[in-house]
């Protein structure tokens, strides 16, 4: 058979079916989900904790520490919030140190202090400065009168676990197809008559 003759049969046959195969109903297509960060999530995070410092100084010396923190944790992972702590230096006996309000500022992972206090030791008002890792912290205190006394120490302070980003997931369908009520799958819009 020659060549024109097969291809002018086979556009035969296929003008022969169309009609036929235009009938049979097509499975609409799945619907496309995307999901969307529409904004960060909060959470906060309350905790009791304890640990040993080491002060340097006029007088070296380890002191327990007991504390409380309120800090709030974003979904990006910025910390913010304060703390309380109090020393007992334990040279000579258990006694009071040092009570210490702090501002806290930084991320999961290392946060920054900030904040005032007073002495129980020296009799005088404090600054105090430091930063506080996953369960580790150094710092300073600046006691007035007295001057500078730094830290390192141990603690039961870990790291954050940031929320997950608040989302939003929108379906949507290929033209001519349209969402469907229950939002799983996709439906042909009804056309208008062409009479």
């Amino acid at each position: 058979m020659k060549p024109t003759l097969r291809t002018a049969l086979a556009v035969a046959l296929a003008l022969a079916f169309t009609p036929v195969l235009a009938g049979i109903p097509t499975p609409p297509p799945n619907p496309t989900f995307t999901t969307t960060v529409i904004g960060q999530e909060e959470a906060s995070e309350d905790e009791f904790f304890a640990g040993l410092n080491w002060q340097f100084g006029a007088a070296s010396q380890a002191e327990l520490v007991v504390g409380w923190r309120d800090v709030d944790v974003k979904s990006d992972g910025d910390v913010d919030g304060f703390g309380l702590d109090f020393t007992f230096p334990l040279k000579g006996g258990i006694k009071p140190g040092e009570l210490r309000l702090k501002g806290i500022d930084g991320d999961e992972d290392l946060q920054g202090e900030f904040g005032f206090g007073w002495s129980f030791a020296n009799k005088g008002f404090l600054l105090t400065a430091g930063a506080q890792g996953q369960h580790a912290t150094v710092g300073t205190d600046y006691v007035f009168g007295t001057g500078w006394e730094p830290y390192i120490g141990i603690n039961t302070i870990g790291d954050y676990d940031p929320p997950e980003y608040r989302t939003e997931t929108t379906g949507s369908c290929p033209a001519p197809y349209v969402l469907s009520s229950n939002g799983q799958s996709c439906e042909l819009i009804n056309q208008p008559s062409s009479f």
